[in-house]
């Protein structure tokens, strides 16, 4: 997996900290690896150079991401200091789903699963 951000790339350090129990995170892209169109800066993950099927985005934000698709929302990281039980809820989901026998050969639909989950716990 790759961490996608728009924020500092050290507050990303420590999401990455917090989910990453398995090592499943591979790389960060921060700032500066953003695609401008017009005057707003987008993720698009076609610039990680896999295959989009393999590729899982934890964001706050669809509005941003060119691959909405792809993505795990969240609500918007506080920052240094802030409650950790979304993150914690987040790295057991990743856990369970990335070791689960039945992992889906195409990570959408993992995200789909615990986007189903998150929202679920989060009414």
């Amino acid at each position: 997996m790759t961490v996608y951000t728009q924020i500092d790339e050290n507050v990303a350090d420590e999401i990455v900290q917090k989910i990453n129990h398995n090592n499943a995170i591979v790389d960060i892209f921060a700032q500066h690896e953003l695609l401008k169109i017009g005057n707003r800066l987008f993720k698009d993950l076609s610039l990680i150079k896999e295959n989009l099927r393999r590729i899982v985005m934890v964001n706050w934000n669809n509005e941003n991401v060119l691959q909405r698709e792809n993505v795990i929302r969240i609500p918007a990281y506080g920052g240094p200091g802030a409650p950790d039980d979304v993150l914690q809820r987040l790295a057991v989901l990743l856990d369970a789903e990335m070791t689960a026998a039945d992992r889906p050969e195409d990570l959408r639909e993992l995200c789909l699963r615990i986007n189903m989950v998150m929202e679920a716990i989060a009414q």
